[in-house]
């Protein structure tokens, strides 16, 4: 595993652990699937996205929010501890593909 690679799961864990931690989008499950507390699920048409989760670790995912979740406190809690990790993502020049895991 390179050492980008290996950085780039690192801050992953951080940004997972945080959007957890300050649950920004009310994520719950039940027998029809995955639910957020907003109008619509982002992951709904995700090909990732399997009944028991995302099968991938992507950073994108972790850093992009819809718009009904980044005007809520939660959100903003959770900006206010993601900054430094999204700064070292900038610093270390990490890519961010959109819903791809990095290779």
């Amino acid at each position: 595993m390179t050492e980008q690679k290996k950085l780039y799961l690192e801050l992953y864990d951080q940004l997972a652990a945080l959007q957890i931690k300050h649950n920004v989008c009310n994520i719950y499950c039940d027998s029809q699937g995955f639910h957020c507390g907003k109008n619509r699920f982002c992951c709904t048409d995700c090909d990732h996205l399997t009944e028991s989760g995302c099968r991938i670790r992507s950073l994108y995912c972790k850093i992009w929010f819809c718009p009904e979740c980044i005007v809520t406190t939660e959100y903003r809690s959770y900006i206010t501890e993601a900054i430094n990790v999204i700064a070292k993502i900038k610093e270390h020049n990490i890519p961010i593909p959109c819903r791809e895991e990095i290779q």
